[in-house]
């Protein structure tokens, strides 16, 4: 029962058109209902029923009372509905959200694991664009149950919580002929004079607008540019590429490109699984696998 307890019990009478029959049917007695349906017509502030030699009928404005309330009563039980088949499926589906296929070497095992254990949960794989909001609000909407992600802790809001694989450092990814990239370490002032591309506002897994001001900061005459940073870019890089708070060794692994650390005064960031705190119970049997394999690893 959603409703109040007067609403379902004037509905009830609404459709049998009678008080003692209502009462009957609701194991009341028939003072007792008589009574919560005055106390209603006393808190909607008009009658709902007139009587009549056979029962009771309803009134022009219990007539509209009524067939708003019955409107009302569907609506919520039409919600009951959904959110039990939402959570039937949460329980039977986990969904991953993912930048690009190769990140799953990071929970292939555990990816193993959970799919031999929980045979009835299926697991599925949403790519999903950059921008951390983006990927926040999929999250909140149910799109995706988590996704792997670079960031720092003062990104994670108050519903979101994260399971850390690794931690990561800032990096710089460039073309293997560029006179940096057989650097062991890019420290304050190698960049002087050079050109660095950062990710486009909203393009970007993380940030970077504190770290191109530490950058600009300690190196005179560096050209800062804004780019959309992406695999078919990282290909065919011209200039210098953006530092890279994320996967080093993912983009290491891209032709021609090499991947040098930066010295630099922020605190790393962390790479892992994002997810809300309010979780279903796939989810949290997949984390739990994660957790343990990267334990042992």
């Amino acid at each position: 029962m959603l409703l109040d307890g007067k609403i379902e019990k004037f509905l009830a009478v609404a459709q049998r058109g009678s008080m003692s029959q209502a009462a009957k049917d609701l194991y009341v007695s028939q003072p007792s209902l008589t009574t919560q349906i005055r106390k209603l017509e006393e808190e909607v502030g008009f009658t709902l029923f007139v009587r009549t030699p056979k029962g009771v009928e309803l009134t022009s404005a219990g007539g509209m009372f009524y067939e708003d309330m019955s409107r009302v009563r569907a609506i919520c039980e039409k919600a009951v509905i959904r959110g039990r088949t939402i959570e039937r499926e949460s329980e039977s589906t986990l969904t991953i959200g993912l930048l690009t296929t190769r990140e799953l070497r990071w929970i292939q095992r555990a990816l193993d694991i959970f799919h031999a254990t929980e045979t009835d949960v299926e697991i599925q794989f949403k790519i999903i664009p950059h921008a951390f909001v983006q990927r926040a609000s999929m999250l909140r909407d149910g799109i995706v149950d988590c996704f792997l992600h670079g960031i720092r802790d003062d990104m994670l809001s108050e519903d979101l919580t994260m399971l850390p694989l690794f931690e990561t450092e800032e990096c710089l990814a460039l073309p293997a002929n560029h006179e940096l990239a057989s650097h062991r370490v890019i420290r304050p002032g190698d960049l002087a004079g050079h050109t660095v591309l950062f990710p486009r506002e909203g393009a970007s897994l993380v940030p970077s607008g504190p770290l191109q001001q530490e950058l600009e900061r300690d190196n005179p005459g560096l050209i800062v540019k804004d780019q959309i940073i992406d695999a078919a870019f990282l290909t065919n890089l011209q200039y210098l590429a953006h530092p890279l708070v994320t996967l080093a060794r993912v983009v290491a692994e891209t032709p021609g490109i090499v991947v040098v650390p930066m010295e630099c005064s922020l605190e790393p960031a962390r790479y892992g699984l994002i997810y809300l705190r309010k979780r279903g119970a796939a989810l949290e049997k997949f984390l739990t696998i994660v957790a343990a394999e990267w334990q042992e690893a």
